[in-house]
């Protein structure tokens, strides 16, 4: 049922950019991975784990996967959903020697279009994986992109989960986000990356630190005439 509300929400926005007058002639899967049986020739990364009681990609720490499609039906955009999971300890908007902690989807054509607002291939955003006092509030960018400034963990759809290693047994040490974005995109083949860019200046063991992971990985493309 969330999967249908929001691809519905994707939808409507999409129809809007592309102008009242074009109608959704057609929608479909052309990609999903939920990894229970491994990686997929078309991802670039082959590590795996178990996690949250399932099977998922990574972890990643400075770093990230490709992902190469060919052969695609005619479309003018592409869905991109996924579940991601935030492990440790995510600085979100905080310079200095611990961020800002990035995360991000970029398509390999997203430097043509960057000064097209309409035709953007690119979403940044960052995650604060924090509790705020009267001390210290780290912000974070999601669900805007980078460097918006919003409260920590805000729209996890689960900011309880286990740390996976400098939180291990903590049950805020991660945090489940469910990601859907839509990019303008037409032809045959689609490449992107999905990865990060972490700070991590003072501690010892970037990895150990902060990591992210994903699951449910799904491609659509829409076309709209």
């Amino acid at each position: 049922m969330r999967a249908f509300f929001l691809n519905i929400l994707i939808l409507i926005s999409m129809w809007f950019l592309a102008s009242c007058e074009k109608e959704l002639k057609s929608l479909g899967v052309v990609y999903f991975n939920d990894f229970e049986s491994g990686y997929s020739e078309f991802i670039t990364s082959t590590d795996t784990m178990s996690f949250n009681n399932t099977r998922v990609l990574g972890p990643f720490n400075s770093s990230g996967f490709r992902l190469e499609l060919t052969g695609l039906p005619k479309h003018n955009y592409i869905i991109i959903s996924m579940d991601l999971y935030i492990h440790d300890s995510w600085d979100g908007n905080e310079s200095g020697p611990g961020g800002p902690d990035i995360w991000m989807i970029e398509l390999d054509d997203w430097i043509k279009f960057r000064n097209e607002s309409s035709k953007r291939r690119i979403f940044k955003t960052s995650f604060a994986n924090s509790v705020c006092n009267t001390a210290l509030c780290r912000m974070q960018s999601y669900p805007e992109e980078y460097p918006n400034m919003n409260l920590p963990r805000i729209g996890a759809a689960n900011p309880s989960l286990d740390g996976l290693c400098s939180r291990v047994g903590q049950p805020q040490g991660s945090n489940l986000y469910f990601i859907e974005k839509s990019f303008p995109h037409e032809g045959s083949n689609l490449s992107f990356n999905i990865k990060d860019q972490l700070v991590q200046t003072n501690v010892g063991d970037p990895s150990c630190d902060e990591s992210w992971s994903v699951d449910n990985i799904k491609v659509e493309v829409a076309l709209f005439e």
